[in-house]
């Protein structure tokens, strides 16, 4: 019996000083900018998507979801969302309303 609750004291001891580790090496990369400097690399890697996706509906009347995910190689939520924000921002304009009939065509 004192050797189970030896063990499960030391796990919990262990669990411990590796949290602590890990929540430093965290705050260090944060006061780095590491955080803020990836979240503007994937901002500026969006903003390049969205441009890809208006030059390509620059080139055709309308587009399914599906065209621009064979053009882009992400998965089917990316581009509705990239297809969300483009509709939002006014650029483009959704016809339809769900299903294999909705398309988008640039405004």
């Amino acid at each position: 019996m004192p050797q189970f609750i030896f063990s499960h004291t030391g796990y919990v001891a262990l669990a411990l000083v590796v949290g602590i580790a890990i929540g430093y090496m965290v705050w260090k990369w944060r006061r780095k900018g590491a955080f803020e400097e990836r979240n503007q690399e994937r901002r500026e890697e969006i903003e390049r998507r969205k441009t890809r996706i208006l030059a390509y509906m620059s080139t055709r009347q309308e587009v399914a979801h599906r065209d621009i995910q064979e053009l882009l190689s992400v998965s089917d939520a990316t581009v509705i969302r990239y297809l969300d924000e483009l509709e939002h921002e006014g650029k483009i304009t959704q016809q339809g309303t769900t299903g294999r009939g909705t398309v988008y065509v640039v405004k």
